[in-house]
């Protein structure tokens, strides 16, 4: 059948529905930290490391990489507290006795580090030591109704509002564990090579896994 337009609409953007949490002190579990909310789709850690630094080595840290330090002085100029930014991983077998890495299990929302031989251990892990900022989606709840978006995030020039004219869609819950654990031999099998019917039909269930 031929395509048929329903609409032109003029300063239209695709919008993506998630939510920023800034500067979280995530709960202390047993094997690491938990965040109050997941899914997880983007994240900063910050570790305070105040006192590991003289200021001549903090100097030298600061002019090589600025971004991935955060620094804050008292009214006579001491450093009263030092926020570094680690780096994750998707695994910290390869990491070593001083690597600032973690992992953090973007699903459940949980959060570790290293153990002094594979990744570093953070200095001190009281309750506001690690700090993290993140996003999360709320999945299908995101699918609003069509009017339902009505706000913008930040003020901008000449724009009054805006709407969705048409419901959200695309979003959805987390795949299963039962079905990653169909999926994954299927795809170790294919490779992503539709050579069979059957490669066809698991690569096209990866679009949207469930």
């Amino acid at each position: 059948s031929t395509p048929t337009v329903t609409a032109i609409r003029r300063n239209a953007i695709a919008v993506v529905q998630r939510r920023t949490i800034e500067g979280e002190y995530p709960e202390r579990i047993e094997d690491g930290y938990a965040l109050s909310s997941a899914p997880v789709i983007g994240h900063e850690v910050w570790i305070d490391e105040t006192g590991q630094y003289t200021e001549h080595e903090l100097a030298a840290l600061m002019e090589r990489d600025p971004d991935r330090y955060e620094l804050h002085r008292d009214s006579d100029g001491r450093i009263q507290r030092l926020w570094v930014r680690w780096t994750p991983v998707e695994s910290l077998l390869g990491s070593g006795p001083d690597d600032r890495h973690y992992l953090l299990d973007s699903a459940s929302g949980q959060l570790r580090f290293g153990d002094g031989t594979r990744g570093r251990v953070p200095p001190d892990r009281g309750a506001d030591k690690v700090r993290v900022t993140y996003r999360v989606t709320e999945g299908a709840r995101g699918n609003v109704g069509a009017g339902e978006i009505t706000q913008l995030a930040q003020a901008l020039a000449y724009v009054n509002g805006a709407s969705n004219p048409v419901p959200a869609a695309g979003g959805g819950a987390g795949e299963p564990i039962e079905g990653a654990l169909q999926r994954g031999p299927q795809r170790l099998k294919h490779k992503g090579r539709g050579i069979s019917a059957s490669d066809v039909e698991w690569m096209g269930r990866e679009v949207e896994p469930g």
